[in-house]
């Protein structure tokens, strides 16, 4: 298996467009073409874990914490940094970090601590927001999405397991703008819910036609 087809993978559960401006999450350092030997999973990538993947044959280093956040000048070995891209350009490790964009989704890190908590109703506090593009994709004619039903999806990347990418909307209301899936015949579904967010479409509708009278 390709290191880009594990990078791949991992950027469906947690894309890196969800990661905070300063951030430095993705490949930092190695070829996404090599084949994957095996993988060390570390908070930090250090000098000692890249020598424990040189130990262990293993050609992929999995961070959660970037060790490049910035741009650096040198690379001379002056401190751990350096170091470590030092040994692991010289040895073929590819560094792979997964940070903020781990952070933002719900099944990532908070989540899984919020988890262990016992905690309920849980969701994202400060969704991310313009991180949704619109795609086309096409389906066979027929039964295939006959009782498909999914009302609201969090993101584009959740809709991706809907197979119907052009059913995705943003509800119309200005005040939720929530994205729903729409699963009606005629595919013209403006709101994420009639029964609240229709209901104040329409009866704003209704305000301005007594106004004109």
């Amino acid at each position: 298996m390709k290191i880009s087809e594990i990078i791949g993978y991992l950027e469906t559960l947690a894309p890196p467009q969800l990661q905070e401006s300063y951030d430095n999450s993705g490949l930092l350092t190695g070829n996404s073409d090599w084949e994957c030997n095996g993988i060390v999973i570390t908070l930090d990538a250090t000098e000692p874990v890249v020598q424990e993947a040189i130990n262990k044959n293993c050609n992929l280093v999995i961070a959660h914490h970037p060790i490049l956040f910035r741009g650096i000048k040198r690379i001379t070995g002056g401190d751990y940094v350096q170091k470590t891209l030092i040994a692991s350009i010289k040895n073929d490790i590819a560094v792979y970090a997964i940070h903020t964009n781990l952070d933002n989704v719900i099944n990532g890190v908070s989540g899984k601590m919020a988890e262990i908590l016992g905690l309920v109703n849980i969701e994202v506090l400060s969704p991310k927001e313009d991180s949704l593009e619109k795609l086309y994709t096409f389906v066979p004619v027929g039964d295939a999405f006959a009782g498909l039903v999914i009302p609201v999806v969090e993101s584009a990347a959740d809709a991706l397991t809907l197979g119907e990418l052009s059913r995705v909307r943003r509800c119309a209301d200005p005040r939720c703008q929530r994205v729903f899936f729409d699963n009606t015949k005629n595919g013209r579904r403006r709101w994420c819910d009639m029964s609240t967010c229709g209901n104040r479409a329409k009866a704003a509708r209704h305000r301005e036609k007594l106004k004109s009278h």
